[in-house]
């Protein structure tokens, strides 16, 4: 990659940065932003979740799936959880964390009074593998995280990746504090998230890997940020 191009990605990666962590902590939209053809900026869809996008002027429709930074087409509304409006908690900055994205198969979730496992009960599998529920404000992966976060089962985070993409995921599991080091933010080995997948349906690759950055182009990326939400999927 040129210079000139290398630093332009950079340049755009600021800047959406700045325009989400300015909506987050603010509340406020601020101005878009044009950067070579294209335009940061970040928006309440419907009022109800903060989110990121970067997009080309007049582009051609695209898979969603394979371009996280496009602006996600809700269809229809969900019809397995609530949730309450989306507001952002927290922003934490994680770009020390390794690129490693470890998995848990679903299955491991056998307490059938947790809340865990009535996460699983209202969960779909994607086409990688990858366990998700749909929610007010489109598709989230499920994760796990540590207690560092100070989150509950249920609730939103996303993370953002240095090559921009964001993950939009959902608390499925809190990982014991035990398994993570002395922040209890990251697991003993470095990584951040944990999947909560099918193993059954995962690629032969990320099997064999144990990862999940192998699962697709959106999750190459290593974490740079997670955001925390005041809002959780769980009805109450």
């Amino acid at each position: 990659m040129k210079k000139t191009e290398r630093g332009n990605r950079l340049i755009k990666e600021i800047l959406v940065c700045v325009a989400y962590t300015h909506l987050a902590l603010t509340g406020v939209q601020m101005k878009p932003i044009p950067l070579n053809g294209e335009v940061i900026y970040a928006t309440r869809r419907n009022s109800a979740v903060c989110e990121l996008s970067a997009y080309k002027k007049a582009a051609p429709e695209r898979d969603i799936a394979e371009n996280a930074l496009l602006p996600e087409i809700v269809t229809k509304p969900a019809v397995t959880v609530k949730v309450a409006k989306v507001a952002p908690k927290a922003v934490f900055n994680v770009s020390g964390s390794k690129n490693f994205k470890a998995y848990m198969d679903f299955r491991k979730i056998t307490n059938t009074s947790s809340l865990q496992y009535q996460i699983q009960s209202e969960s779909y599998t994607d086409r990688n593998g990858l366990r998700y529920v749909k929610t007010e404000d489109g598709k989230r992966y499920e994760v796990a995280v540590g207690t560092g976060y100070k989150v509950n089962v249920g609730d939103f985070v996303d993370v953002r990746l240095d090559d921009g993409a964001i993950l939009h995921c959902v608390v499925a599991d809190i990982k014991q504090d035990c398994d993570t080091d002395w922040s209890h933010k990251y697991a003993k080995d470095g990584s951040l998230l944990e999947f909560i997948v099918d193993a059954t349906k995962l690629s032969d690759r990320a099997r064999k890997l144990g990862d999940i950055s192998a699962a697709g182009k959106k999750f190459d990326g290593s974490p740079v940020s997670l955001v925390t939400f005041n809002s959780n999927v769980i009805e109450e």
